[in-house]
């Protein structure tokens, strides 16, 4: 006998960011690389100049495939379970969330919201450092392009509601009217559907982003998360 998957319509999901949304990256790649060349031949340098190559170009550097892959080459694969053990153990003991992330998941959870973290990037590479910062309770969905906004376009179902990837809610078949989108990069809002809103997260950024010159409508220029719970606190009751 067939069985229908049931589904349950909510009001509102949150799509989170993970790198320097949720994340500090770059306190992550700071232990990672310490870790790493304590315990291999790599420099801190070498990573680093590897890292500034690709992530000027708005690209995110995998730095998972860079070290096996320079492992491999030495013969010395085994190695990559030493460090990230240690990378894990390292980073768990340091404060690797950006200022605002705990309160605003705990406000997430405390007003009953569901949320999951959409990120890009490698693999291997975005599920270490969620794990590395404790995040693993968050359903995520690691993406291979920036364009954020078209990606939840496609969610969009005849009706005007989103249909929430099995990943992003646990398998629970969430049907969402409306969908907000937390990010610090201005490209992933580019072709966010219109009945959805945001909050950009103007921090620092490492590249050049000319995407556009304001965010599209809804969505709001903040200057971080504890600035995102400020106006939450307003309307998240409404959401």
């Amino acid at each position: 006998m067939l069985r229908i998957k049931s589904q349950k319509v909510i009001e509102i999901f949150f799509v989170l960011d993970f790198d320097r949304t949720l994340g500090n990256t770059d306190l992550l790649f700071d232990i990672f690389q310490s870790v790493t060349e304590t315990n291999t031949s790599f420099s801190v340098n070498q990573l680093a100049a590897g890292r500034r190559e690709v992530e000027s170009k708005g690209e995110s550097f995998d730095v998972i495939d860079y070290v096996k892959s320079e492992l491999s080459s030495d013969n010395k694969s085994s190695v990559w379970h030493g460090i990230e053990g240690l990378f894990i153990k390292s980073s768990n003991q340091a404060d690797c969330m950006m200022p605002g992330a705990q309160e605003l998941l705990a406000i997430l959870d405390e007003t009953h919201k569901s949320y999951g973290i959409l990120t890009y990037g490698g693999e291997q590479w975005q599920t270490l450092k969620i794990k590395a910062t404790g995040l693993t309770y968050v359903p995520m969905l690691v993406t291979d392009s920036y364009a954020k906004g078209k990606l939840i376009s496609t969610w969009r179902q005849p009706d005007g509601t989103f249909q929430i990837p099995d990943s992003l809610s646990k398998g629970q078949g969430l049907i969402a009217k409306k969908i907000v989108l937390i990010d610090d990069k201005k490209q992933n809002f580019d072709h966010l559907p219109a009945n959805c809103t945001g909050f950009y997260i103007v921090g620092k950024t490492t590249y050049t982003d000319n995407k556009f010159s304001k965010p599209p409508k809804g969505v709001i220029e903040v200057e971080n998360l504890l600035e995102v719970i400020s106006l939450l606190d307003h309307d998240i009751d409404k959401a």
